[in-house]
């Protein structure tokens, strides 16, 4: 429905909006539809938590830099 678009795109719009120069953000290794919605918005994938979420669920830190 590209309900994830919408927040998405409203959430940047709000960090720019308030000055912010980065959004980092967590999201489960095995989400593959989020991670591929995050890198449509440009966010990187930077680090890894090993077992973030428990034994043998990690998570993905992406970011996302502003100009």
């Amino acid at each position: 429905l590209g309900i994830g678009g919408v927040l998405m795109t409203e959430s940047i719009n709000e960090a720019k909006s308030t000055g912010a120069n980065v959004i980092t953000l967590e999201v489960r290794r095995s989400n593959l539809a989020a991670r591929q919605l995050y890198r449509k918005f440009e966010f990187e994938e930077r680090r890894l938590r090993r077992h973030y979420y428990g034994p043998g669920e990690d998570a993905i830190i992406m970011e996302l830099h502003f100009d």
